[in-house]
């Protein structure tokens, strides 16, 4: 039981060090399954022996679980506040058949700001297509299972569009009542052994650069409490709300990581998160005021 938690527990620590190696971040993913294997370790070894040790394992193996785990968020209501906006973030799924029930489900939301991810020859024509026209709209091309997309019901700052080509980025800023605003869609790839860091890298310093309030949405391929989702914060000044629940589901649902995120500018949180309509994703719809 000793080695089992001795394991476990430099596998646990491992997961909070993304920002040494993205191996880090890659164990962040499953921090609440590591937790909950080394909490069960722990349960075992106050049953019988040592107790002491078992004890001190269940303290550090449930604070890193309540930490991990992801939670539905209550409802938020406009009322909350005096000129709120909502932003509504989808991967749609590079193979959609169909994006009626998507597009049904943002006309329902009414949202000031759109952002997706995974547009491609399938979809992009239908759902660019089908929505409002009154939605400013700026694609970037990415990879093969598509590109991003950003969209506003509001003005267009001209010259602000911007795209990173080949890395998953897409935005433009907008003037809202409460002020300029940039809008920004991502994509990231999957983490190590893959090559989101590289990506990050690439993206974050031009966020980073950009002067003003921020609103991100996207795929992040990445939970929230990733070293990943942390720069992406700092270099915004937005904030990911918290609590969330999973946004799609691996392994039959044994698995269901939140990946899919808003970062926040201002005071706002999550309004609700909708169902995949298709999509291997759920939908993620965040509202948020920001000062004039």
């Amino acid at each position: 039981m000793r080695v089992c938690a001795g394991l476990g527990g430099l596998v646990l620590l491992g997961s909070y060090l993304g920002a040494l190696h993205p191996l880090g971040d890659s164990l962040a993913v499953f921090r609440n399954w590591i937790a909950g294997l080394l909490l069960a370790c722990a349960v075992v070894m106050i049953l019988v022996r040592p107790r002491g040790f078992g004890m001190l394992v269940s303290i550090g193996a449930g604070i890193a679980l309540l930490g991990a785990t992801p939670i539905p968020p209550a409802a938020l209501h406009a009322s909350a506040f005096v000129r709120p906006q909502t932003i509504y973030q989808k991967n749609l799924l590079f193979a959609l058949p169909n994006a009626g029930a998507i597009l049904a489900d943002i006309a329902e939301i009414d949202p000031d700001h759109i952002t997706l991810q995974e547009l491609n020859a399938n979809n992009r024509q239908q759902v660019l297509s089908a929505l409002p026209s009154h939605y400013a709209r700026h694609y970037c091309g990415y990879s093969s299972v598509g590109g991003v997309a950003v969209l506003s019901r509001h003005e267009v700052v001209e010259g602000s569009e911007f795209c990173v080509q080949g890395h998953g980025m897409a935005g433009f800023q907008v003037l809202t009542p409460q002020g300029p605003l940039w809008v920004i869609s991502v994509h990231l790839r999957w983490p190590f052994p893959y090559e989101q860091r590289a990506q990050v890298e690439e993206l974050v310093p031009v966020i980073a650069a950009l002067e003003g309030p921020i609103l991100i949405g996207g795929d992040f391929n990445m939970v929230p409490w990733s070293w990943v989702l942390r720069e992406f914060a700092q270099a915004s000044g937005s904030q990911v709300p918290r609590p969330i629940s999973g946004t799609i589901h691996l392994f039959d649902g044994w698995l269901a990581p939140p990946i899919d995120h808003v970062l926040l500018p201002g005071v706002g949180g999550l309004h609700s998160v909708r169902p995949r309509l298709g999509s291997d994703h759920m939908g993620v719809v965040g509202m948020f005021e920001i000062a004039p």
